[in-house]
C-alpha cells in the first residue's frame, strides 16, 4: 500500500511538472532577455588562472585512448589580465594594459593556452534566445546557497552557434548540452553548464566542459547579467588536461564605438608636435631598441596582459624630411604579452614583452617592437630542454625571454634588445 501510493504521489508530482514548467522556462527566457537587452554598454576586468596537468604514466596519443588512472601531474602554470567590454550585443577585448578594444576575436589576443568567449552573451543568446533547443525541467533544488529552478538542455549541431578551434584547426560548430539553475523568486540566472558534444576528430580535442557563476550589477540603472566566475575545463589528444578560472572585477560603464581608448592616449596625440613626429606616425620595421625595463616583473603580482614601461638607453635617428633624434631616456609603453612557469624538463619561466608606444617629451610615436632573440636566451633553452624542438624554435624567434630561478623577479636592471617589425596597430 505505501508504495501504491508513492507511486500515485509521483505521477502526481510529474504532472504538476508538466503543467508548470513551460511557465517557468518562459519566465526565465524572459528575464535573461530583458537582461541582455537593457544593459547598457559595459566593460570588466577578467583574470584567468590557468594550470596545466599530464598523466604521470605515458598515453597513446587519440581521444580513444584514455587514461588508465587518473593521476596526473602539474607541469605548466600562467595567469593573464584582460578587459572585456559588451558593445551593442558583441564581447570585444583587450589586453588590460592595451589603449583600445578590438572587434577581432579572443584567439586573436591570446595565441597560447586554451581560452573561451561567450560568457557575457554568446551562450545566453545560444540558449535562451535560440530556436531548436530542447528543455527538460528537473526540479527545485538549491545552487551556490540559493533556492533555485533546475532544467536540462540540448543544443543540437544545426541550432549551434558554439565554436571550437584546436591548434592546428579553425573554428568549427559543435553541438552541447548541459544545465542552468534560476532563482526561484525571481527567475534571474544562478548557474550554467555547457558540455561540448561531438568534436570532429581532427580539432584533437577529447573534452570540453564551461561552468559559469552569474550575478547581476547596476550599470547605468539597468540590471545587467554579469559572470562572476567562469571555469573551462579542456583535454586534448595527447592528454593535456587544462583547468581554467576566469573571474570578473571592476565592471563599468562604457559610452562609444567599438574602440574605446583609456588613459592618456589620446590627450598625448593632440599635443604632439606634428613638425616633428607626427601622432600617427610610426617607427619603420627593423629599428634596433636598446631599453631598461622600468616596471618590475614578478611571478606573484604580474599577469600576462599588464602592462609595463621601459627607458630607452641608446637615441633613435629617426630617417626621413626632418632626420630628427629620438633622445636617450624615452619613454617606451608596453604589454606583458607572455607569462609562463613551466615544470618540465625543470622548472623555469618564458616571458616576453611587447613595446608598442614611445614617448619624449610632449612627442607620442607608435612602434610595435618584440623582443630580439638572443645567444643568451637559447643558451639557457639549451639547458632547460638539451636541444631546439620545432615548437620551441619558433618561440625563440618571436622572442622570447628565458629565467631558470626558481622564482620570478625580474627589476629595473634588467634591459635587453627589442626590434620594430611590421606597422604597428593599437593594441588589442
Amino acid at each position: 500500500m505505501f508504495r501504491a501510493v508513492g507511486l500515485l504521489f509521483l505521477a502526481a508530482a510529474v504532472s504538476r511538472a508538466d503543467d508548470v514548467s513551460p511557465q517557468i522556462l518562459r519566465q526565465i527566457r524572459l528575464k535573461v532577455s530583458e537582461q541582455l537587452k537593457g544593459a547598457a554598454n559595459y566593460s570588466c576586468v577578467q583574470t584567468i588562472d590557468r594550470t596545466y596537468f599530464r598523466p604521470v604514466r605515458y598515453q597513446a596519443f587519440g581521444c580513444e585512448h584514455q587514461p588508465a588512472d587518473n593521476k596526473r601531474k602539474e607541469i605548466m602554470h600562467d595567469r593573464l589580465r584582460l578587459d572585456i567590454a559588451v558593445s551593442e550585443g558583441h564581447e570585444i577585448y583587450s589586453w588590460h594594459g592595451g589603449t583600445s578594444f578590438s572587434s577581432a576575436g579572443i584567439a586573436d589576443l591570446v595565441h597560447s593556452g586554451p581560452i573561451n568567449s561567450g560568457s557575457f552573451v554568446g551562450y545566453l543568446e545560444n540558449i535562451f534566445l535560440g530556436s531548436g533547443i530542447r528543455f527538460e525541467y528537473v526540479g527545485e533544488t538549491r545552487m551556490n546557497g540559493i533556492d533555485a529552478y533546475q532544467f536540462n538542455y540540448s543544443v543540437p549541431l544545426e541550432a549551434s552557434h558554439h565554436e571550437i578551434s584546436g591548434k592546428d584547426s579553425n573554428g568549427v560548430p559543435v553541438p552541447f548540452h548541459g544545465s542552468f539553475f534560476a532563482n526561484l523568486q525571481t527567475f534571474e540566472l544562478v548557474s550554467l553548464q555547457v558540455i561540448v558534444d561531438e568534436v570532429p576528430p581532427d580539432v584533437e580535442i577529447c573534452r570540453a566542459e564551461v561552468e559559469m557563476n552569474y550575478g547581476t550589477a547596476k550599470i547605468s540603472g539597468h540590471d545587467s547579467l554579469i559572470p562572476q566566475m567562469f571555469s573551462l575545463n579542456i583535454e586534448d589528444a595527447s592528454h593535456l588536461t587544462t583547468s581554467s578560472r576566469s573571474e570578473y572585477n571592476e565592471c563599468r560603464e562604457f559610452r562609444g564605438e567599438s574602440t574605446l581608448h583609456f588613459e592618456m592616449t589620446e590627450n598625448a596625440e593632440q599635443k604632439a608636435d606634428t613638425s616633428l613626429i607626427s601622432s600617427r606616425a610610426f617607427l619603420p620595421a627593423g629599428v634596433p631598441l636598446h631599453v631598461r625595463l622600468i616596471t618590475p616583473i614578478t611571478e606573484a603580482s604580474t599577469f600576462t596582459g599588464d602592462p609595463v614601461k621601459g627607458e630607452l638607453l641608446d637615441p633613435i635617428h629617426v630617417k626621413g624630411k626632418t632626420n630628427q633624434v629620438i633622445p636617450k631616456g624615452a619613454v617606451l609603453a608596453g604589454i606583458v604579452t607572455r607569462l609562463e612557469r613551466r615544470d618540465e624538463p625543470s622548472k623555469h619561466f618564458l616571458y616576453s614583452i611587447e613595446f608598442h608606444r614611445l614617448q619624449f617629451g610632449n612627442e607620442s610615436i607608435a612602434l610595435n617592437a618584440h623582443p630580439k632573440p638572443s645567444k643568451d636566451s637559447a643558451k639557457q633553452l639549451t639547458t632547460v630542454y638539451g636541444r631546439f624542438p620545432s615548437w620551441l624554435d619558433l618561440e625563440y624567434r618571436s622572442g622570447i625571454f628565458v629565467s631558470l630561478s626558481s622564482k620570478l623577479q625580474i627589476d629595473q636592471h634588467f634591459s635587453s634588445f627589442w626590434e620594430t617589425v611590421t606597422a604597428p596597430v593599437e593594441v588589442h
